[in-house]
């Protein structure tokens, strides 16, 4: 919408967003690098990353896997800058103008440009498969190498 306005509120969550993040980047551009040259196992149909977040998150709340056809996990479901607590801080949660925001997807938003920088300067062109970021139990990704949001029926091929 380019109407849209952010409230006071919401400058003042990208901005303490941004602030988290920024000390960071340096260490997930290394990561993404790392997975960028990482063969992947047998099968693997695409990259995701997902991002959770909640009021208890205790680490980074971005994982990835390499996702086969079937939309399997082939492994673990492995942190990305591990050990950077919390997530975000718990007092994003704890203002009355958290009622009136969806705070997970107003957040999702501020980091997906950060994110989609980072595997760019991570030379995510390269990648052998494509990647995308997604928000816990969304259906919509944001295409890493396109930089535009998908639904889940243009990542994952038609059921034959």
């Amino acid at each position: 919408d380019p109407a849209y306005k952010p409230s006071t509120y919401a400058k003042q969550i990208n901005a303490a967003i941004a602030g988290y993040l920024q000390p960071v980047t340096a260490q997930l551009v290394e990561e993404l690098k790392a997975i960028v040259h990482e063969s992947m196992p047998a099968g693997t149909c695409l990259i995701e990353f997902e991002l959770r977040f909640s009021y208890y998150t205790k680490s980074f709340p971005i994982r990835w896997d390499p996702k086969d056809i079937e939309k399997n996990a082939l492994f673990g479901g492995d942190p990305l800058i591990e050990g950077k607590q919390p997530a975000f801080p718990k007092a994003f949660f704890e203002t009355r103008a958290y009622e009136e925001l969806d705070l997970a997807d107003f957040c999702f938003r501020a980091i997906e440009k950060w994110f989609a920088d980072a595997w760019h300067q991570a030379g995510g062109a390269a990648c052998a498969h494509p990647a995308y970021l997604r928000l816990h139990d969304s259906h919509v990704a944001l295409d890493l190498k396109e930089r535009k949001l998908v639904k889940d029926s243009e990542r994952w091929p038609a059921a034959t």
